[in-house]
């Protein structure tokens, strides 16, 4: 939407072009109203793929499970990827913070007062 100038803002151009507008947003929130309505009703388990629009249910809940590092690893016939162990556990695995991250330590007030220049 671009501003009109308060001068033009009754006038019947200017007017049309702002029902023109909002007619486009009720459109698209009627349309994303509809999208939610169709999904909002189906189960957590559903996976959507978005390339093709399909909508697939999956039979059981998967679990992810990051295999330790070892040098050996055997692939199946499926080629997929399975470790020698069979009792895995699963591991949390979280990016390391930025070095140039820091985290704010309060300073005191008095500290404050100290750095102001003389008056």
């Amino acid at each position: 939407m671009q501003r009109v100038h308060r001068a033009k803002w009754n006038s019947r151009s200017v007017q049309e072009k702002r029902a023109a507008e909002q007619a486009v947003r009720d459109e698209m929130k009627q349309e994303a109203q509809a999208t939610y309505n169709t999904f909002k009703s189906l189960d957590l388990q559903i996976v959507v793929d978005l390339r093709s629009f399909t909508v697939s249910e999956m039979p059981e809940p998967v679990e992810i499970v990051l295999p330790e590092i070892q040098p050996q690893t055997e692939f199946s016939e499926t080629g997929s990827q399975s470790s020698s162990s069979e009792d895995q556990k699963p591991v949390l695995v979280a990016p390391a913070p930025h070095t140039r991250t820091k985290l704010k330590t309060p300073s005191p007030s008095t500290a404050r007062t100290d750095k102001r220049p003389p008056c």
